[in-house]
């Protein structure tokens, strides 16, 4: 089975304050599952600043809801990947401390000898 087409709705809270809600529904022998993603907006203006990080996992929440069933296993082992792969913790490496100084002092001067290479 497919996921019905996700429902988007501007709703009023309580508090006054908009939000933009996702519902997706998957029927299946004997109920259905619900999904339920809300976004809630500050301010009243009725308009928002979306940040590109939130856009996309909108955009990823859509994107699962149209996959066919036999499809869920692949999308759910390559998120896993990820998961596990932006998890891991970075392993930085110690900042070195900074090399005492050394005095320098000029030495005696010499002419290196002439070398003479045959090329054969």
């Amino acid at each position: 089975m497919q996921w019905s087409p996700p429902l988007l709705q501007i709703l009023e809270t309580t508090d006054g304050l908009p939000r933009v809600q996702l519902v997706m529904q998957h029927p299946f022998f004997g109920g259905q599952v619900v999904h339920t993603v809300d976004f809630h907006l500050e301010g009243t203006s009725g308009f928002m600043e979306i940040p590109d990080a939130l856009k996309g996992r909108f955009a990823c929440h859509l994107m699962l809801t149209q996959l066919p069933d036999e499809a869920i296993p692949e999308a759910l082992e390559a998120l896993g990947q990820m998961y596990h792969f932006y998890r891991a913790p970075i392993m930085r490496t110690p900042t070195l401390p900074a090399p005492e100084g050394i005095q320098a002092r000029y030495g005696d001067t010499f002419v290196a000898p002439v070398y003479h290479v045959s090329e054969e």
